[in-house]
C-alpha cells in the first residue's frame, strides 16, 4: 500500500493545470484539495467524468473536477516505451488515456499532431476525440479508427501511384461489398461455375462475414499469387473454406478477382490492403511511421492480426506504444480477435505492465460473483475487480419450474421495477443468443411494455422463421384454391412474396423461371399450388420433377392438417420433413451463426404450443404484430423503451438494471461452441458486469444451472456479501460476534481490501471502532486457539490495523460464544469435505516450501518464494509475483 506521503509527491508531480471554464473565475470552479481527501490520498485533483446515458464511457458533455486514482495516475504518468494497460470493466481507462495524452502534450513530451490516438470501436474513438476536446493543446492530437488509418495508407499510396483504383475517396464505402458481390454472383453465373445452384440460396451477409473474417486475419484468397517480401510471408496465410461450405473458398477466390479487375476496396480491404502496402513500399512505410511519434490504442482485446501488424509496422522505430484493455472482455474471437495478442503483448514488445483494477459502476455483490466466475480461466492475466461503490445494489437470484414461467417473472420483475419509477430504457435484458426471447417478448407485448431488439427484428419477423411461417401461409392459400375460393388482391399478394422464399428452402435446386412459371400457372388456370407442381414437373429434368413432387407433397399434408392438428406438432413435422435445422447449420460459415438460428426454430417451434392450430397461430402472430405497432406509436413509448440485446452488442454499455435468463446449461455455456469454454465464461463475465444497480439471474430447473455459477459457489459467495454489508452498516449497539467475523473472514476472501482501505465511506470513528472490534476478534481466536477452526487467517488481521494506532487485545468477556462459530469437519467416514465460501474443511498436510522454488497462485500467477516462515504451526510464505509485487501467502489458508 502506497503511503499518504507517496500519494501527495505524485500529485505534485503530475497534476495538470486546472483549466477554468469560460465565464468563471477559479473560485467558481469546483475544485477538491488534496487536504479535503487526506484519509484517501489516492484520490487525484484533476478532472471529473460525469457519465450519461449508457455508454461505458464517460458523457463528455459535463465535464467538472475530476479525481484519478493512484493506478490511473500511474499510466498517467508513463512517458516513453512500450507500455501494456489491463483495464477491468467499469475502470474509467479512457479518462485515464486522455489525460496521459493531455499531460505528454503539455509537457512537451510529443509534439501533438504527432500522436495518434486509435481504436477498432468508432464510438470509443469519438468518446476520446470529445474529451480531448477540453484541452485547446491537444486539438491537433491524431484521432483516428483502425480501419481508417488503413485506408489512409490506401489512399497515400493511390496518390503516389503504387496502387489503382477507380475512386479512392471513402464515399459509400460500406455498401461496396454488396456491389462486388452482385457482380461476382453474375460473373459465376457466367462461367457456369460448380456451385452456381449455391447461389440461389447464398446468405450474402453469411458469405461476407466470412470474407471480413479472412480478410481481418491476413488469410488471402490466393497466397501463393502473393509473393510479399520475405520477412513478411510468415505472417499472411492461406484462407480455408468452412467445414460445411466448402465452395466458399472457390467464390471468395472470384469474388477478388472482380474486385481487383474493378480496381476497387471494401471496408475490410482497408485493413488488409493497408498492410500489405506498407510491406511492399518501405518508403510508404517510412512516411507512415515519422507521423506518429507516439500511438495509444483503446480496447485493444478487440483487434485482429491485420491491426496488430500495422500498428507493430508503424511503431518499429520507437515503440512509444500504449495499448489499453482488458483480455477478460475478450468476446470477438468469430471476427479474429483472440486474448493473446494482449496476453502476449508484454513478451513481444517487453512493455511495462499497469493495472488499473478499480470499477466505477457496479455493486459488490455484481463485483465479487464476476471475480469468481472469471477467475476459472486459465488464459488470462491475474486480476480482480476492486470495489468502490458499496454494497447498495444487490443480486438477485430467481428459480423458476420452467422457461415459460421464468418469461413470466421476469416480466413481473421488470413492471414491478417499472412501477418504482425506472425509466424502461434504464432496463436491460441481456440474452445469449436471440432464441431466448420469443417468450419474452409475447409477455412485453401483453403488458404493453414497449421494448426493442438490438441487433435482430421481433422473433417473428427472423428469416428462418418466417420461413416456416410462409409454408403455413402457402398451405392457407392451397386450402382455399382447393375449395373452388376465387383469391383476393392480398391473396395474390401474399403469394406472391412468400412463394420466393419457400421454392427453395431448404435448397431444391429449382430455378426462378420454373418457380415463376408455377405461380402463373396458378393465376391462370384457379389451380392448386400442389397440381401447378406436378404439371411443372413434367416440363423438368427428371431430378427437378423429383424435388417438385416433394415439394407438392409437403404443401399438401400441409393443407390437410392446417386447421385440425396442433401448430407445435406441424411444425416439428414440417421441420423434420424438410430436414431445416441440418439445411440451416449447413448454409453458414460460422458454426455459432448456424446454431443460433436452429436455436430460433427450436424456440419458435416451442413458442407455438398452446397457440392452437396453424391458422390460430398465424392469428396470433398477427394479432401481437399489431399490439407491438400501436404500443410504439407515440414519441414518449418509442423514446423509453427496455432494450433486449445479446451480451455482443452489451460490451461497453451500462444500466442501472440488468436481466440474464436463462443462466442454464446449454445457454451459457452455450452448448454450440462448449469447445471454447473460456470465451463463454468472458461472454458471462461481460454481461455481469454491466449492472450499476441491480443484476437479475434467471434460472429453470428444467436444466441444470450453469455451470458458471456452481464453480463460483454463487450462492454462499452472494450470502457472504450480504453478511459483510450488515456488519459494515450495524451500529455499535447491534453489534454481533457474527458481525466481526464476518470481516474476519470474507475481507480479503472477497477481494475487499482496496476498498476498505480507500473507498469505504464511513467516520473515521466508526472504522476505527470496527476495526477494533475485528482485532479482537482475531486476538479472542488466537488466544482460545481456534483460528483454524475459525476459517481465519492471522496474516488478515494487518488490514484493520490502518484504521487504528493502538493495537488491540481482548478479554474473556470479549466474544463469549465465539466457540459456536467453530467450524466442525464433517465424519470423513460418510461424507468428503466440500469446500465452500463460508465454510473451511480440515486443512490437508502442507507440502515442502523452500527459498528459491517457483509457487503459483490462482489468483497472482507464478512467482518466486522469498521467505518461508511458521506461524501457528502453518506456513507462511514470502512470494514475489513481478510485476505484481511481493505478497505474504498462506498457502492451505
Amino acid at each position: 500500500m502506497l503511503e499518504t506521503r507517496t500519494f501527495l509527491r505524485m500529485i505534485e508531480r503530475v497534476l495538470p493545470t486546472e483549466k477554468i471554464p469560460k465565464g468563471q473565475t477559479k473560485s467558481q470552479t469546483n475544485t477538491i484539495r488534496p487536504c479535503q481527501y487526506a484519509d484517501r490520498p489516492h484520490l487525484l485533483s484533476i478532472q471529473t467524468l460525469n457519465k450519461g446515458g449508457h455508454s461505458d464511457h464517460p458523457d463528455t458533455s459535463s465535464i467538472s473536477m475530476l479525481q484519478l486514482t493512484d493506478e490511473q495516475q500511474s499510466i498517467v504518468s508513463h512517458d516513453y516505451g512500450p507500455a501494456l494497460v489491463f483495464a477491468v470493466a467499469g475502470s474509467g481507462k479512457t479518462t485515464a488515456m486522455v489525460h496521459r495524452i493531455e499531460r505528454l502534450v503539455r509537457e512537451k513530451v510529443f509534439p501533438a499532431h504527432k500522436i495518434l490516438a486509435t481504436s477498432f470501436s468508432k464510438a470509443a474513438v469519438n468518446d476520446i476525440k470529445h474529451l480531448l476536446r477540453n484541452w485547446s493543446h491537444c486539438e491537433r492530437v491524431r484521432t483516428s479508427t483502425l480501419h481508417a488509418l488503413g485506408f489512409q495508407v490506401v489512399r497515400q499510396a493511390c496518390s503516389r501511384g503504387m496502387l489503382g483504383l477507380s475512386d479512392a475517396a471513402p464515399n459509400n464505402i460500406e455498401n461496396k461489398a454488396n456491389m462486388i458481390l452482385n457482380a461476382t454472383i453474375r460473373e459465376a453465373r457466367r462461367r457456369k461455375t460448380t456451385y452456381i445452384r449455391e447461389l440461389d440460396n447464398l446468405d450474402r451477409e453469411d458469405f461476407l462475414s466470412y470474407v471480413g473474417a479472412c480478410k481481418g486475419n491476413l488469410r488471402y484468397a490466393d497466397l501463393e499469387q502473393l509473393q510479399l517480401p520475405v520477412q513478411y510471408q510468415g505472417i499472411a496465410q492461406q484462407a480455408e473454406a468452412p467445414s460445411a461450405l466448402g465452395w466458399y473458398l472457390d467464390f471468395y477466390r472470384l469474388f477478388e478477382t472482380v474486385r481487383i479487375q474493378q480496381k476497387q476496396i471494401t471496408f475490410d480491404d482497408m485493413l488488409m490492403t493497408g498492410w500489405e502496402l506498407l510491406c511492399r513500399f518501405p518508403e510508404l512505410l517510412a512516411d507512415f511511421q515519422g507521423q506518429y511519434h507516439s500511438i495509444v490504442v483503446d480496447e485493444f482485446q478487440d483487434i485482429n492480426l491485420a491491426q496488430s501488424e500495422i500498428l507493430d509496422l508503424l511503431t518499429q522505430g520507437h515503440r512509444n506504444f500504449m495499448v489499453i484493455g482488458d483480455d477478460d472482455q475478450t468476446i470477438y474471437e468469430w471476427r479474429g480477435a483472440t486474448p493473446q495478442f494482449i496476453l502476449g503483448f508484454q513478451r513481444r514488445y517487453n512493455a511495462q505492465k499497469y493495472i488499473i483494477r478499480d470499477n466505477f459502476r457496479s455493486k459488490a455483490s455484481h463485483l465479487v460473483l464476476a471475480n469468481r466466475v472469471i477467475q476459472h480461466n486459465s488464459q488470462r492475466e491475474p486480476k480482480q475487480l476492486s470495489l468502490t461503490k458499496g454494497f447498495s445494489g444487490k443480486t438477485y437470484l430467481h428459480t423458476c419450474d420452467d422457461s415459460l414461467h421464468m418469461a413470466a417473472e421476469l416480466v413481473d420483475e421488470i413492471q414491478k421495477i417499472h412501477k418504482r419509477g425506472m425509466p424502461l430504457k434504464d432496463i436491460s435484458i441481456l440474452v445469449r443468443f436471440y432464441a431466448q426471447t420469443p417468450q419474452i417478448e409475447q409477455l412485453l407485448i401483453d403488458k404493453q411494455l414497449p421494448y426493442k431488439v438490438i441487433g435482430n427484428p421481433p422473433f417473428y419477423q427472423r428469416p428462418e422463421i418466417q420461413v416456416l411461417l410462409y409454408y403455413l401461409q402457402i398451405a392457407k392459400i392451397n386450402n382455399k384454391l382447393d375449395s373452388r375460393q376465387p383469391l383476393d388482391d392480398e391473396d395474390i399478394s401474399t403469394l406472391r412474396r412468400v412463394w420466393r422464399r419457400v421454392y427453395n428452402r431448404p435448397s431444391r435446386y429449382i430455378s426462378a423461371e420454373i418457380a415463376d412459371n408455377v405461380i402463373m400457372r396458378v393465376f391462370q388456370e384457379n389451380c392448386t399450388i400442389t397440381r401447378s407442381l406436378r404439371l411443372g414437373g413434367m416440363d423438368a429434368s427428371s431430378r427437378v420433377a423429383h424435388r417438385m413432387d416433394d415439394l407438392a407433397a409437403v404443401i399438401q399434408w400441409l393443407s390437410s392438417v392446417y386447421l385440425t392438428r396442433k401448430a407445435s406438432w406441424v411444425l416439428e413435422q414440417l421441420e423434420d420433413e424438410l430436414r431445416y435445422n441440418r439445411y440451416l447449420r449447413k448454409s453458414s460459415g460460422f458454426p455459432e451463426t448456424g446454431e443460433g438460428r436452429v436455436q430460433n426454430v427450436l424456440a419458435f417451434i416451442e413458442y407455438a404450443k398452446e397457440k392452437g392450430t396453424c391458422a390460430d397461430l398465424l392469428e396470433h402472430i398477427e394479432h401481437i404484430s399489431f399490439k407491438k405497432h400501436n404500443a410504439q406509436k407515440s414519441p414518449r413509448q418509442r423514446q423509453d423503451m427496455l432494450s433486449i440485446m445479446t451480451t455482443f452488442r452489451a460490451k461497453g454499455l451500462e444500466w442501472p438494471i440488468v436481466l440474464i435468463p436463462d443462466c442454464n446449461e446449454g445457454i451459457i455455456p452455450f452448448s454450440g461452441n462448449i469447445e471454447n469454454l473460456e470465451e463463454e465464461r468472458r461472454l458471462f463475465y461481460v454481461a455481469l458486469t454491466r449492472a450499476k444497480k441491480e443484476l437479475h439471474l434467471y434460472t429453470h430447473q428444467t436444466t441444470e444451472i450453469s455451470r458458471f455459477l456452481k464453480e463460483a459457489n454463487h450462492e454462499e459467495i452472494l450470502q457472504a456479501v450480504d453478511k459483510v454489508q450488515i456488519a459494515l452498516h450495524r451500529t455499535p449497539e447491534d453489534w454481533t460476534t457474527q458481525d466481526a467475523l464476518a470481516l474476519a473472514q470474507y475481507a480479503q476472501h472477497l477481494n475487499l481490501e482496496r476498498y476498505l482501505t480507500f473507498w469505504w465511506d464511513a467516520p473515521d470513528a466508526q472504522k476505527a471502532w470496527v476495526a477494533k472490534q475485528v482485532q479482537m476478534l482475531f486476538d479472542a481466536a488466537q488466544q482460545r486457539e481456534l483460528t483454524q477452526q475459525l476459517g481465519l487467517n492471522p496474516e488478515h488481521a494487518e488490514l484493520w490495523e490502518i484504521f487504528s494506532s493502538t493495537s488491540s487485545t481482548s478479554t474473556d468477556e470479549d466474544y463469549p460464544d465465539l466457540d459456536m462459530f467453530v467450524i466442525h469437519p464433517p465424519d470423513t467416514a460418510t461424507t468428503q469435505p466440500t469446500p465452500s465460501s463460508a465454510e473451511t474443511p480440515p486443512l490437508p498436510e502442507e507440502p515442502p516450501y523452500t527459498p528459491g522454488s517457483s509457487f503459483e497462485h490462482p489468483t497472482f500467477g507464478q512467482g518466486k518464494i522469498i521467505e518461508v516462515t511458521e506461524i501457528n504451526h502453518h506456513v507462511r510464505l514470502t512470494v514475489d509475483f513481478g510485476d505484481i509485487g511481493i505478497k505474504k501467502i498462506a498457502p492451505l489458508l
